[in-house]
């Protein structure tokens, strides 16, 4: 009777043991599948073609270059050259669209200055290396000092912050969100709230939440379309909008994986500008726009002045 009963116990047990196995053998091989394929190409790619480009010449992808600047809070419409601003599409050759000018120049200076980088004006290699690097879409935030030097944490223009009476606010996941996903922003909103006096409270009203995650790809109705893997791999909104979205062709990890993305240091980052603070240029924060394939970062004292800085805690 004994041996009968043991049987069945031991076949389950075994039964169990193999499916575990074969599960955490499986993913052991999709990670080793992940780390030895290559990247996929970026859409900062082009930058590699302007490296040692300077003021006075005409290069193709100087355009791209002035739409980075532009973008990333260097140039605006006002600096841009009528050229560029009169984009003729039946102009095949590019024109003034890729002549690298004098307001394009300042404008590398500038995000050369910002970055610490030996301001040049021109495409040297370690402003090429920079560039190239996934980062926010949120636009940088000039300080105004021209020093070179490397600044602490920023705010947005007004200081806008939620008010005492939303010390607690509450976080949704719009339909689709991946479990990874889930996890990662929980996590970053734990952390977020054991160093400021916020709580964050689960609703199933998405719509109504006062923080919004969602993963959305290339445009997505909100005049910020993504542009696939490697480039721009979120944006938030300061408050009170609260929306933040992932890029969701991103190769998204959770911890540390060549070539990947991972979503617990840009979900800290999101929510960071979700609280209010704009990008830092210390390196070592969370709230610096840029992310190196692979790493990984918790709160500094940078980010951790911000927000109780912003809070007046």
């Amino acid at each position: 009777m004994t041996h009968k009963l043991v049987t069945p116990l031991f076949l389950i047990f075994f039964f169990i043991f193999s499916t575990l196995y074969h599960a955490v053998l499986s993913d052991d091989q999709s990670n080793k599948t992940e780390e030895a394929s290559p990247p996929p190409p970026s859409p900062f790619d082009f930058l590699k073609n302007l490296l040692g480009s300077q003021k006075g010449q005409n290069v193709k992808g100087v355009k791209e270059l002035k739409e980075y600047l532009k973008r990333f809070g260097y140039l605006n419409h006002d600096q841009s050259s009528s050229n560029y601003l009169n984009t003729n599409n039946n102009n095949e050759g590019g024109g003034g669209d890729d002549d690298f000018d004098e307001q394009t120049e300042s404008a590398i200076r500038k995000f050369q200055q910002n970055y610490n980088l030996t301001v040049t004006g021109s495409v040297d290699s370690k402003t090429v290396s920079k560039m190239m690097m996934p980062r926010c879409g949120v636009p940088d935030k000039m300080n105004g000092n021209n020093a070179g030097f490397h600044l602490d944490y920023k705010f947005y223009d007004g200081n806008p912050k939620w008010p005492p009476s939303k010390s607690t606010l509450t976080y949704g996941f719009l339909n689709g969100t991946p479990r990874q996903g889930v996890y990662a922003i929980r996590k970053s909103l734990q952390d977020s709230a054991s160093v400021s006096h916020f709580t964050f409270k689960y609703t199933e009203d998405y719509a109504n939440a006062d923080l919004k995650f969602s993963f959305q790809k290339r445009y997505h109705k909100d005049n910020n379309p993504f542009d696939g893997p490697g480039g721009v791999y979120a944006h938030a909104w300061a408050p009170p909008i609260g929306a933040v979205h992932f890029d969701s062709e991103e190769r998204w990890t959770l911890g540390k994986f060549p070539h990947s993305i991972d979503l617990y240091t840009i979900s800290l980052h999101e929510i960071g500008h979700a609280l209010g603070l704009q990008h830092s240029t210390v390196q070592a924060a969370v709230m610096y726009p840029y992310v190196g394939a692979g790493e990984v970062k918790n709160l500094q004292d940078d980010d951790i002045e911000g927000i109780r800085a912003l809070y007046t805690l």
